[in-house]
């Protein structure tokens, strides 16, 4: 079984190919996960992308998602994980604390790669999947993969930390408002 972790920057998840642009302790391979140059289509069985998408600009996306679902065998699955914008920009407004958001809108910039080119509501993303040729296309918890042991952005919930700027424990950090799109989609 071939399963792909793309993007996955210094998160390891055992029994995936763990691939991203930039050399981590995390990293199988290092290749531009636009293209999947290594991988034949019909040859892979499950992508999870957990916050890279939108590193893809708005131009180039689908064709990026043309080809994750050309890589997928039939039945293969495509499990992505994005900010949801409009759940940010919800909580931006009724906390009025703008910084809070400027990492899911912009990324965190500390290299080239690390830049948010595009964004997407759960709707427009699930549409875009649907367009391109997905099907069953639809929300998954976090909770209920086999990954749900990587401590990833699947598990985005704000706020963050309390109000004295401590990182909240996760048991406190999970009772907060989830704002992500964590979508599954079969080819």
């Amino acid at each position: 079984m071939i399963k792909l972790h793309l993007g996955c920057g210094n998160k390891r998840i055992p029994g995936y190919t763990n691939i991203d642009a930039v050399k981590t302790g995390a990293v199988d391979v290092v290749a531009d996960i636009r293209h999947l140059h290594d991988y034949k289509n019909n040859s892979v069985d499950v992508i999870y992308a957990c916050h890279v998408l939108e590193h893809i600009s708005r131009f180039e996306y689908k064709k990026v998602l043309c080809r994750w679902l050309e890589v997928l065998k039939p039945g293969g699955i495509l499990r992505i994980s994005i900010p949801d914008l409009q759940k940010w920009f919800l909580y931006c407004l009724k906390t009025d604390n703008f910084r809070l958001i400027l990492g899911a809108l912009y990324g965190e910039q500390d290299n080239i790669y690390n830049l948010h080119k595009m964004g997407w509501t759960e709707k427009t993303i699930k549409e875009d999947l649907i367009e391109i040729g997905f099907t069953k296309v639809s929300n998954y918890d976090w909770k209920d993969t086999e990954h749900s042991g990587t401590k990833d952005w699947s598990r985005d919930y704000l706020p963050y930390c309390d109000s004295d700027g401590k990182q909240l424990a996760d048991e406190e950090w999970h009772k907060g408002k989830f704002v992500n799109a964590n979508i599954e989609a079969t080819k």
